[in-house]
Order: C-alpha cells, then structure tokens, then sequence
C-alpha cells in the first residue's frame, strides 16, 4: 500500500482553501482517502481538463 505524496496532499488542501474558511482534521482526512481511492481505481491524478469530485464520509 502506498501512501500519497506530501506534495500531493498540500496540492489538494491548497485547492481546499478557496472552497473553506478553515481547515479541519475531516478535511485532511478526506483528502488522503480520496488520493488512496484514486490510486486503488487507477485514476490518474491531477487531471487539468477535468474535475474529479468524491464525497467522502468520515462520520
């Protein structure tokens, strides 16, 4: 299993700040599930011609 990238964690909380006011633990979390799920699936990340949205439950 392998775990995503420090940079492609701080990618995604970036993008994450223009969405939220502040970050919280879910949203860390969320990120580095979806990133592994994409890996698991085999979808290639980031896609620049294309937007990608998950839901992800943590509760």
């Amino acid at each position: 299993m392998m775990t995503p990238s420090r940079q492609a964690i701080e990618t995604a909380i970036t993008a994450l700040e223009g969405v939220h006011t502040r970050l919280c633990p879910r949203q860390v979390l969320g990120v580095r599930i979806g990133l592994h799920a994409a890996e698991l699936l085999g979808v290639p990340l980031p896609v620049p011609s294309a937007r990608l949205f998950a839901w992800v439950e943590t509760d």
